[in-house]
C-alpha cells in the first residue's frame, strides 16, 4: 500500500502540475469558450487536491477489501456524502463563492471521506500489523513491480478508453 501511495504521490505532483500550466492552452486549442475555459480552470485550480485525496481514498478501500473489510468504505462514503450537501450550501449559496465554493466543497468532501476512513482503519485490530509508516522498502523491486503495473495500467486505459 505505501508503494501505491508513492506512486499516487508521484503521478499526481506530475499530472497536478501538467493540469494547471496546460488545461487553458488545451481547451482554447479545441476551440472551448473562453468563458468556460476560465470556470474550468477555476475549478480545477480549486478542486485539484480532491483529486489527489480520492486516489488515496480509492487505494486505501482497496486495500482494505483485500481484509474482507467492506464496512468501512461504505461508512465513510456516506458521512462524507451528507456533509456534501452542507459544504456545497455554505460555500456556493451562503458565502457566495460560485464555482470557487463547488470546488472547495468537493476538497472538503474528498478530505473527509478519506481522513474518515483512515481513522476507521487504524481502529480495526485484524490489519493493525499491515498498516505501517513508509521507509525505504516502497523503493525495492520496481523492476518486477513495473512488470506487471504497467500492462495492467496499459490494459485498464485501453478498455476504458474503448468504452
Amino acid at each position: 500500500m505505501n508503494r501505491a501511495a508513492a506512486i499516487n504521490t508521484i503521478a499526481f505532483i506530475i499530472l497536478g502540475t501538467a493540469s494547471v500550466f496546460f488545461t487553458e492552452q488545451i481547451l482554447l486549442l479545441f476551440g472551448t469558450d473562453r468563458t468556460v475555459v476560465d470556470h474550468a480552470y477555476t475549478y480545477l485550480c480549486y478542486s485539484l487536491f480532491s483529486a489527489y485525496l480520492l486516489c488515496m481514498y480509492d487505494m486505501f478501500k482497496r486495500f482494505l477489501y483485500c481484509f474482507k473489510i467492506s464496512w468501512a468504505p461504505m461508512l465513510a462514503q456516506v458521512t462524507a456524502t451528507c456533509f456534501h450537501a452542507l459544504w456545497c450550501h455554505l460555500f456556493v449559496v451562503q458565502w457566495d463563492m460560485d464555482i470557487k465554493g463547488i470546488g472547495l466543497a468537493n476538497a472538503v468532501t474528498s478530505i473527509i471521506l478519506t481522513f474518515t476512513l483512515i481513522m476507521i482503519s487504524l481502529y480495526q485490530p485484524s490489519i493493525r500489523e499491515a498498516l505501517r509508516w513508509p521507509d525505504s522498502t516502497i523503493w525495492d523491486e520496481w523492476k518486477a513491480y513495473l512488470y506487471i503495473a504497467l500492462p495492467t495500467t496499459s490494459i485498464f486505459w485501453t478498455e476504458l478508453a474503448a468504452g
